[in-house]
């Protein structure tokens, strides 16, 4: 045993650049990514803006559970199939499959992988030994674009073990 929290371990193997001390902003390699209809599509519209020629995480997948109203006539199921370049796998989510992150949790959820969501509830798949970060819009879509997501590091506590 490392004497590590899993969480730690996950993040010392995605680590890309910087170092992990506390308050340093450090560069993470994402391995997936979850989007929602309430944010999702904003970051889809970010990612084309940054002009990357394809995804570079391994799988983004879009959810239709929310049903809000889109103030744009982009959806997850408009944007998705645009922005499917390159042999990574995008994919949307028919609508009413069921809530994003318990069904990313129960379809895609890998321990050992980082993901990164627009879902605040994306955390829930640390349930099952992932490194989950739910994050606004313009982050998820340099995660898509870069293949990069950026975090503060924070100081581990060992005040729970």
């Amino acid at each position: 045993m490392s004497g590590r929290s899993i969480a730690k371990q996950l993040f010392d193997q995605h680590l890309v650049d910087g170092s992990p001390a506390s308050g340093e902003t450090v560069t993470l390699a994402p391995d997936q990514v979850l989007l929602q209809d309430t944010n999702g599509p904003m970051s889809f519209l970010q990612f084309e803006a940054l002009g990357s020629p394809r995804l570079r995480v391994r799988r983004v997948v879009a959810y239709i559970d929310h049903n809000i109203l889109q103030s744009i006539p982009e959806t997850p199921t408009t944007i998705v199939p645009r922005n499917g370049r390159g042999p990574l796998r995008s994919d949307p989510s028919k609508a009413g499959n069921g809530i994003c992150h318990q069904v990313h949790l129960e379809t895609f959820s890998v321990p050992g992988e980082l993901l990164v969501g627009t879902d605040s509830h994306t955390v829930l798949c640390g349930a099952v030994g992932m490194l989950a970060f739910g994050a606004g819009s313009m982050e998820v879509a340099l995660a898509m674009g870069t293949g990069s997501y950026w975090v503060a590091a924070a100081e581990e506590s060992s005040k729970f073990g």
